[in-house]
């Protein structure tokens, strides 16, 4: 019996992760659509499903998000920003770049900031909470960093926290984890 559970485990835990291959080819392909942030949001919801699944087949071994106390997140350098007008962003994707979190996003009112953007996600060094929030815009050809218009990185903080929380946590989890911190249990 606990054999057969096994297996059945298995291949359910080898039909998520290709669903969840999928999934990451179509949200990798979404951007260039011009409804984009609304086809990301739906695919975002099925693949939270998918990972929760997965989880819970395979056992992953780090608390969710719900195991551990809620974050208090702040943008790093949040009180510069409070002059600078905010520039609305919209998240078309996620993805990752040498281990670290990355956000797709496009600012379709800002004229400096053509097309899709992709921001490097990290945490500030000397917080052992991973609680405040960097951003990094980077060439997505050459990996190097751009400037960026203050503004931009406040409304990119404020569509990662209404769009992302989920993966933001979790990204949080995965990043004490990799610097051996237990965050705190709930």
């Amino acid at each position: 019996m606990k054999k057969r559970r096994a297996q059945g485990n298995q291949e359910r835990s080898e039909q998520i992760r290709g669903l969840l291959d999928d999934l990451q080819f179509v949200m990798d392909h979404s951007m260039v659509l011009d409804n984009a942030p609304s086809i990301f949001r739906k695919l975002l919801t099925i693949e939270r499903f998918l990972q929760r699944e997965l989880t819970d087949v395979t056992g992953s071994g780090l608390p969710t998000p719900e195991e551990v106390v809620p974050a208090n997140y702040r943008l790093h350098q949040q009180d510069n920003l409070v002059s600078e007008p905010v520039i609305a962003a919209e998240i078309v994707g996620l993805g990752t770049r040498q281990c670290a979190m990355t956000v797709f996003a496009r600012f379709p009112e800002h004229p400096e900031l053509p097309d899709e953007n992709e921001f490097v996600v990290g945490f500030e060094d000397n917080d052992d909470r991973f609680e405040t929030v960097e951003f990094q815009r980077v060439d997505s050809e050459t990996g190097t960093h751009l400037d960026t218009p203050l503004g931009a990185l406040a409304g990119l903080y404020a569509a990662l926290l209404e769009t992302c929380h989920d993966e933001l946590d979790q990204w949080r989890i995965n990043a004490a984890h990799l610097e051996d911190i237990a965050l705190e249990a709930s």
